[in-house]
């Protein structure tokens, strides 16, 4: 009969390992090649980032976009120069590609979710809706940004919880920075009984209001007339304060204390709740007969 030669697993994997790995060919100075190789790789990759942030400051590029970039392109260099340190020392460059290629393969298939929120991370970066520090909004989370990363956007809540956030979850939803600007403006509104004189009560208010530390000069509170309710005639106070979330706290305590002193102190009536009912043949504001309740 036929004689198939037997070969064993093992012998199987050191011939794969021989055939990637070649030695006989490594003469002394290669190793001194490789060496060298990493260490040219490494020295133009610095350089490589240096370049890129130079280039990057001189076209207004964001400064996280510009050091993303940058590592990028260092470590694409030195990688490329191990592949060639590797190929010294007798390796073969094709098993090194094919095994590259079966990463890249297997980070695509099954590392979906982190490449899109690495994505999603460098949208962050490029755009900049906020920065570590600023106060934001997003969905139900409100609190300081203390990280943007290539996975997650860390932030710490008022109630001292810290929350990762996906980027890909941050990126698709509404994002307020509260922050942004050197103020905001709250409002208070209240309720002034029917019959007070109206000239007094808006200026107490205003007094009132703008004597409050808490509240800022620039720009000036306003206080107007915003309609007539069932108890009585509404106040409408807008207010600047100092934009983080613990001085919006601050100011809107400050503001209505104002208010109900401002008021108190004018002799103006903040009415309860109440409506007044009417029945038989008379009607309100005539002199017919019919009778009337006001219930609180």
């Amino acid at each position: 009969g036929v004689h198939v030669p037997r070969v064993t697993v093992a012998q199987f994997g050191v011939d794969q390992i021989n055939e990637a790995f070649d030695t006989y060919s490594v003469t002394p100075w290669d190793p001194v090649w490789a060496v060298l190789s990493i260490v040219i790789g490494i020295v133009v990759g610095r350089f490589a980032r240096r370049a890129v942030r130079r280039y990057g400051h001189r076209a207004s590029i964001p400064p996280n976009v510009i050091d993303l970039i940058g590592t990028i392109a260092m470590w694409t260099i030195v990688s490329f120069s191990v592949v060639v340190a590797l190929t010294f020392i007798g390796f073969t460059a094709a098993p090194l590609i094919i095994f590259t290629a079966i990463v890249a393969i297997i980070l695509v298939v099954g590392g979906r979710s982190l490449i899109e929120n690495f994505g999603a991370g460098v949208m962050l970066q490029a755009r900049a809706p906020f920065e570590p520090g600023d106060e934001i909004t997003s969905d139900e989370y409100t609190g300081e940004v203390l990280e943007v990363n290539s996975r997650v956007v860390v932030i710490q809540t008022l109630d001292n919880r810290r929350v990762y956030m996906p980027n890909t979850y941050v990126l698709q939803s509404p994002i307020v920075n509260l922050t942004h600007d050197a103020y905001r403006i709250g409002e208070v509104v209240v309720d002034v009984a029917y019959g007070s004189d109206l000239e007094v009560a808006l200026s107490s208010i205003l007094a009132a209001v703008k004597a409050a530390p808490e509240i800022l000069d620039d720009p000036t509170a306003v206080v107007e007339i915003r309609g007539f309710a069932e108890s009585g005639v509404t106040i409408r106070v807008r207010y600047a304060h100092e934009s983080d979330i613990l001085s919006e706290w601050a100011a809107t305590n400050a503001a209505a204390m104002a208010v109900y002193t401002g008021l108190r102190g004018a002799g103006v009536t903040i009415p309860f709740p109440q409506r007044t009912l009417w029945w038989g043949t008379g009607s309100p504001g005539r002199d017919e007969p019919g009778k009337s309740m006001d219930a609180a």
